[in-house]
């Protein structure tokens, strides 16, 4: 059986995706050899036909790709490209093109996909020959998306990042009135510092084009009682159209990261309605409950 190499892999997914020409592999070479029409030779039994791709397969591929996606901005548009009924494959590359993250989260997915499709079926025709499996390697798609960003500090933009928090707390008010909104606002403000304050420490992620895509503040404080040292967590933010690739998750570890660069072991977060959506992944970082907050209004009585 020949050796299923990354050149060789390459190669199949390219033939794959050839829908005017067919490939068989050669067994005694690893090497693909297109079949002509009156090419007899090919009905050789030695000969291993390369996985079945089709365009159904390839819309397929795309349905399962839009499904995964986490972000409800995304996943909307791409659903709007293939629902298009005509030109669908183009539609869905020009959709993607739009946004350079999106379009290679698209291309890894594909890739890993069609590899596992290849993995697949090599080991099937490895038992054919009596042989053991080889086991398919871990994809780290998500992790190469997140290559693309670049994390760091504050980086001299303090006013895009307070107008980031802005943002985000009047997101966490918006059934309030605007000037209760605002009013809350000023009075969150009043109690924390300058967000280029030095007891304050913020941790970006910068897209390929150095946009900032989410953010991450903390403040260092003491305990009361105990003059135990921690960072209080006072803003998680990732912009509505880069959420669902796993920002908010490679903030917190940058930050727990510097935590223990600084010997301080505690960082506490207050959650406001706002943040519930990130309550999973804070705790897969270990995070416990230790207070709750409840509000009864009597008015709805």
């Amino acid at each position: 059986m020949f050796k299923l190499t990354p050149e060789i892999i390459d190669q199949i997914i390219f033939a794959m995706e050839d829908q005017e020409n067919s490939f068989v592999v050669n067994p005694d070479t690893g090497g693909l050899e297109e079949i002509k029409a009156d090419d007899e030779g090919f009905k050789d039994e030695k000969y291993i036909e390369i996985p079945e791709w089709r365009p159904v397969d390839g819309y397929r591929l795309m349905e399962s790709f839009i499904s995964g996606l986490h972000n409800p901005i995304y996943r909307q548009q791409l659903l709007d490209a293939i629902a298009s009924g005509r030109k669908v494959f183009r539609n869905f590359k020009n959709s993607l093109k739009r946004n350079a993250v999106l379009e290679r989260k698209w291309f890894l997915y594909k890739e890993r996909e069609l590899k596992r499709i290849i993995y697949e079926w090599y080991n099937a025709n490895r038992e054919i020959q009596g042989l053991k499996k080889i086991q398919i390697p871990a994809a780290e798609t998500e992790d190469l998306v997140l290559s693309d960003f670049v994390f760091t500090g504050l980086d001299n933009n303090p006013a895009i990042i307070a107008e980031l928090d802005r943002k985000a707390v009047f997101g966490w008010y918006e059934s309030y009135e605007p000037e209760i909104a605002g009013k809350l606002y000023n009075e969150r403000m009043s109690n924390l510092p300058d967000i280029d304050d030095k007891s304050s420490i913020v941790f970006t992620a910068q897209t390929p084009s150095s946009e900032t895509a989410g953010f991450i503040w903390v403040i260092k404080k003491k305990k009361a009682v105990t003059g135990t040292q921690y960072f209080l967590i006072v803003q998680l933010y990732v912009i509505e159209e880069y959420r669902g690739l796993g920002i908010a998750r490679a903030l917190l570890k940058h930050l727990v990261d510097f935590t223990r660069s600084e010997n301080i072991n505690l960082i506490d977060i207050a959650l406001p309605s706002g943040l519930f959506e990130f309550i999973p992944i804070l705790k897969s970082f270990g995070f416990k409950t230790v207070s709750k907050t409840l509000e009864l209004n009597t008015e709805q009585l």
